[in-house]
């Protein structure tokens, strides 16, 4: 896909793989030290706004992972207000600091939520199909090997 296709599929509110891309966010040098600094300063952040609401909510409901729960919907409220937000019309510093660093120490499911919801919009529904179900499986089938090499070691 060239630079100006990319910058079109951005502007439009188009996939995150334009997103990430240099061109779609108008920097020549996606590791340059002003964008590699935001996303570190905006993960910190997230981390911690993380952590502070997790330990908040942590006593709510006992029977029900609430905290988790309202960061992942807050995260995706946020990932999806700061998408259309943006519109490829923030500098590269601003929107890798807000949606990579900061959203994504937040949480990664705003990431996983926004690219499923593209692939159900373009009507690639076996993909979406593939890749709701794929992430959870696989992911449910990874914690459990990793928590069963873990207390076999």
């Amino acid at each position: 896909m060239t630079a100006a296709r990319l910058r079109e599929t951005a502007g439009r509110g188009g996939s995150l793989v334009a997103l990430r891309d240099a061109a779609a966010l108008h920097c020549r040098d996606p590791m340059s030290l002003p964008v590699f600094f935001a996303v570190a300063s905006g993960g910190a952040l997230g981390a911690l706004l993380r952590w502070f609401a997790a330990m908040a909510l942590r006593d709510v409901l006992a029977t029900f992972p609430l905290a988790t729960f309202a960061i992942n919907a807050t995260g995706c409220f946020a990932f999806g207000l700061l998408w259309a937000m943006h519109g490829g019309k923030w500098p590269a510093p601003v929107a890798a600091a807000l949606l990579t660093g900061f959203l994504g120490a937040f949480t990664t499911f705003s990431t996983f939520a926004f690219e499923s919801l593209e692939l159900w919009q373009q009507g690639r529904m076996l993909a979406f199909a593939a890749n709701v179900v794929g992430q959870n499986v696989i992911g449910l089938l990874a914690v459990a090997g990793g928590l069963a090499l873990g207390r076999a070691a």
